[in-house]
């Protein structure tokens, strides 16, 4: 029996296909290395890289108020100090109250706060967020060595 595959339907085979082209790269992505091949990766590199990169700030906002807060902390954070983790700022928009700015290192929010949309608070809300990310970032270094004594 011959069956004829309308235009609708080659459309759907075809997002089928990269359906399940993208589900098995996702696969390969998510894929331990250990189980990929006799390549491991060391114990010193950081769980929070992406794809081998380390020390990154990541922008993930969206108003001009999140944009300003992002480039003065990267403006002070840079000269203060650096780390192999990655620093993910992150913004939700409200038009009439400002935004509620996040900083997060690995799983972790360490400041969160909203910001008007005046600029006279934001230096004070990127001190006020170095200051709690310094005091994790050497909460984790303690408790790491700390937990090399034993």
């Amino acid at each position: 029996m011959v069956r004829f595959i309308n235009h609708r339907q080659n459309l759907l085979i075809q997002h089928l296909l990269w359906i399940f082209a993208l589900m098995l790269c996702g696969i390969y992505l998510v894929t331990p290395q250990a189980t990929l091949g006799s390549t491991q990766v060391s114990s010193e590199e950081s769980e929070d890289s992406f794809l081998g990169i380390s020390g990154l700030i990541v922008d993930e906002t969206r108003t001009v108020v999140g944009r300003n807060f992002y480039e003065a902390f990267t403006a002070q954070w840079t000269n203060l100090s650096s780390t192999t983790q990655n620093i993910v700022i992150s913004e939700l928009a409200d038009p009439r109250f400002g935004s509620i700015i996040s900083v997060q290192i690995g799983e972790k929010i360490v400041f969160r706060r909203l910001l008007p949309p005046r600029l006279g608070d934001l230096e004070e809300a990127v001190s006020m967020a170095i200051t709690n990310l310094r005091q994790t970032l050497t909460d984790q270094e303690r408790v790491q060595q700390e937990l090399e004594m034993y």
